[in-house]
């Protein structure tokens, strides 16, 4: 694993099991990993878009999503700066759209749930106007299905997207229905 660190604003948080964990906004800095992660066999395999990304157009997109307004990209590491993994919001007219993935070095610790409702806080507070989150996951990934339902979100209905069944899960801002 590599070691990571940004001069960027960080906040952090602990678990319920005393591991700790920062959340800080991507930077172009942070393209690799970002690229290694995003391509890693199980991260695709559990993508809306299954495809390998290829580095050419990883490095035209990243500068491009970073700048995007309708974009809150953190990326969670521990105090020692190990990453962790990623978390995108993608606001549009109709949804918030809410992508986590986590290294293989941290899967399976008991760090996504906490992570998944540490920034979602600090996305509610960084985008006011928005009422809830929207989490698209893959039907056979139990392991995100069983984090996100921790994270308090809750099942809306199911969604067919490229040839695959999608469970759609909500969060919604303080608990408003």
């Amino acid at each position: 694993m590599e070691n990571y660190t940004k001069n960027v604003d960080k906040f952090l948080f602990s678990t319920k099991g005393a591991i700790k964990f920062y959340l800080r906004k991507a930077t172009i800095e942070d393209a690799k990993p970002i690229f290694d992660l995003s391509n890693e066999n199980l991260v695709r395999e559990n993508s809306i878009n299954q495809k390998k990304i290829m580095w050419e157009n990883h490095l035209k997109w990243l500068p491009n999503k970073l700048c995007d307004n309708n974009c809150f990209y953190l990326l969670a590491f521990t105090p020692e700066n190990l990453f962790i993994g990623q978390i995108r919001f993608d606001v549009s007219e109709k949804e918030t759209t809410i992508g986590i993935s986590i290294t293989k070095e941290f899967r399976g610790k008991g760090l996504s749930a906490d992570i998944l409702i540490h920034s979602a806080g600090l996305f509610f507070k960084n985008y006011p106007q928005v009422k809830n989150i929207v989490a698209k996951i893959n039907k056979d990934n139990e392991a995100s299905l069983n984090t996100f339902i921790k994270a308090g979100y809750i099942y809306s209905h199911k969604e067919s997207i490229n040839n695959n069944e999608f469970l759609v899960f909500k969060l919604v801002r303080n608990n408003e229905n």
